[in-house]
């Protein structure tokens, strides 16, 4: 029986409130519905080299609004962009607080430079994790299996010791292909529930 170590969670969608995507579709003439709104933004040439860290915010915030067509001044944009990281959803510093005791806690994020320091220090999720990786700053992104294996290596466990839990059911793929226990779940609440399922919530 694999035993858990660590928790490694999303932030976007698990214990953030990240509102790009439910703005973009707002933007969007004509519209589309949410679930194309995120493939869009997944598969999202601008997006994914951000999010590698391969552009800076000036060159991402230009290429962005040529590649979605949105008639917006590169700096307006950006403090726009800046604005869709809405902060925690509400009971997720507390779940934390109840886990942090028993588990390495880890949060593996798809993000970027504008957005990880508010994560880290506005949003108070600095303290909240024993670990911390971005994909701008790994040059990876989920749902490569190689950033899991990174993470995992980097934390000094086995995948297998390893519970992660995405909002994205690609991501979650990536995860299990990388030997991870891996679990989509959507905000805190589902979180909870999973992890009451599994027996995490109840160790020590």
């Amino acid at each position: 029986m694999t035993v858990t170590k660590v928790i490694l969670f999303d932030l976007g969608g698990v214990l953030i409130d990240f509102a790009g995507l439910r703005e973009i579709e707002k933007m969007l003439a004509p519209p589309l519905t949410p679930e194309e709104v995120r493939h869009r933004w997944i598969t999202s040439r601008s997006v994914v080299d951000f999010e590698r860290g391969l552009l800076s915010p000036r060159i991402f915030a230009e290429r962005f609004l040529a590649e979605w067509g949105f008639a917006v001044q590169p700096d307006a944009f950006l403090s726009l962009f800046r604005s869709w990281n809405r902060g925690p959803l509400a009971g997720a510093h507390d779940l934390l607080d109840r886990l942090r005791p028993h588990f390495t806690l880890a949060c593996l994020s798809n993000t970027n430079e504008i957005h990880w320091a508010d994560l880290l220090d506005r949003d108070g999720l600095r303290s909240a994790f024993h670990r911390h990786y971005a994909s701008h700053l790994l040059a990876m992104t989920k749902p490569d299996p190689r950033i899991y294996r990174s993470v995992a290596g980097h934390l000094g466990h086995d995948p297998s010791e390893i519970a992660f839990f995405d909002d994205g059911a690609e991501n979650v793929a990536g995860a299990s292909a990388a030997g991870l226990q891996a679990y989509r779940v959507e905000g805190v609440a589902d979180l909870q529930r999973r992890l009451d399922a599994l027996g995490l919530l109840n160790a020590g």
